[in-house]
């Protein structure tokens, strides 16, 4: 479960066989098809490691707290 950020009430999203759904208020709002998810996964995957993998550079308020 997700939070909007405008109305912070949940989303909820779920993987099916055809792909990633995702509900707003109990109401289908989106779907992500197989194909798709595959190449979404992949780019948030390549984010998060650039970002918070090892050798990733931080922002100066986070290399104070270390």
């Amino acid at each position: 479960m997700a939070f909007n950020g405008n109305t912070k009430k949940p989303l909820r999203w779920a993987v099916y066989d055809n792909g990633l759904k995702i509900y707003y208020e109990g109401e289908l709002v989106g779907l992500i098809e197989n194909d798709e998810l595959h190449h979404l996964s992949a780019e948030i995957l390549n984010l998060l490691r650039w970002k918070h993998g090892k050798g990733a550079k931080k922002s100066p308020a986070e290399a104070e707290l270390s």
